[in-house]
């Protein structure tokens, strides 16, 4: 095997993962300064159920790999605009909504 490269993973990472998640994130209030996206909504922002249309799009994204990635890139916080109302970091809600422009 050529350096670097790892063989394919089989596919039940993303469970490990998930069960991961929501062993220490889902279920976390929000703090003063700190919201979990996740778990809490903002009446005057998001639809009842937002939160979890982030967890399941968060879930989309996941299952949408293959194989387990080598990288795992982690963003600092969500922006108001994109990953905050996605439920995925580094992806808008525009992006979710344009058919075709995601793998997802």
């Amino acid at each position: 095997m050529a350096p670097g490269l790892r063989p394919a993973h089989p596919v039940g990472w993303q469970e490990r993962f998930w069960s991961l998640l929501e062993q220490q994130l889902f279920d976390r209030p929000s703090l003063d300064g700190l919201f979990n996206q996740y778990r809490d909504n903002v009446p005057d922002l998001d639809k009842p159920d937002g939160a979890s249309i982030r967890r399941q799009n968060f879930r989309h994204y996941l299952d949408s790999f293959k194989v387990r990635p080598v990288l795992l890139l982690l963003g600092e916080a969500a922006g108001y605009r994109g990953g905050r109302f996605s439920g995925v970091v580094f992806t808008s809600e525009g992006q979710l909504l344009t058919p075709g422009m995601l793998p997802f």
